[in-house]
């Protein structure tokens, strides 16, 4: 999709870059239309310039959430091998204050404690089955993870 709208943007600039010469062109030999020539040739270079530089952003946008996602699933089991590290520590260090999770659990987003589950998986956030650790989306209804 990215590469689609990214084309589209360089397609939409050089065409409406020529549909602007040929306007001018076109006007220029007129009687009538002559004063207005290079005022619909610019109308048109602008129009064009900013529909494809909307499209080219739409690319980038896309590119990076992209990025975002792929980032995301290559940290998120980090960052839950990090809780449950710091969760065991607290334990070692004082096992009477259980409460100290339940404050600890307020700081880490609250995704990465919805997907995790018993058997090392994660659980679906929409119908809660049970995934394999290395499955991206969810076996029985298809949610991403």
């Amino acid at each position: 999709m990215k590469t689609f709208n990214t084309v589209m943007a360089f397609i939409i600039w050089i065409g409406g870059f020529i549909f602007g010469f040929v306007i001018l062109k076109a006007l220029k030999g007129s009687y009538v239309f002559e004063d207005i020539a290079f005022p619909v040739a610019l109308v048109c270079w602008v129009s064009a310039f900013i529909s494809g530089s909307h499209y080219f952003t739409f690319a980038r946008i896309l590119q990076n959430q992209e990025e975002i996602q792929g980032s995301l699933a290559k940290y998120g089991d980090r960052v839950c091998q990090l809780d449950r590290r710091l969760e065991k520590q607290m334990e070692k260090d004082d096992p009477e204050t259980s409460g100290q999770k339940e404050k600890a659990a307020a700081y880490a987003p609250p995704s990465f404690y919805a997907q995790r589950s018993a058997s090392g998986g994660w659980k679906c956030k929409k119908c809660g089955e049970e995934n394999p650790q290395s499955a991206s989306f969810c076996k029985n209804c298809g949610e991403y993870r």
